[in-house]
């Protein structure tokens, strides 16, 4: 997967053959930190992505953890 900073595009390779995907936010670097769109990695490596609100929790799962 490449991501580019302030682009909501990304682009993947998989069996030889390239793809480009939008994104809902761009990756960013802030103070030397790089974000990157937590939703759009997971699914790429089909992990689950599970939001607590009340505990500010961000949890990623692989889809056969019980």
């Amino acid at each position: 997967m490449l991501l580019y900073e302030n682009k909501k595009t990304a682009q993947k390779e998989e069996l030889g053959k390239k793809a480009s995907y939008q994104l809902n936010v761009p990756a960013k670097v802030i103070n030397n930190k790089v974000y990157i769109p937590v939703s759009f990695i997971s699914e790429n490596l089909e992990l689950h992505v599970i939001w607590d609100e009340s505990l500010k929790n961000l949890v990623i799962r692989s889809y056969t953890f019980d």
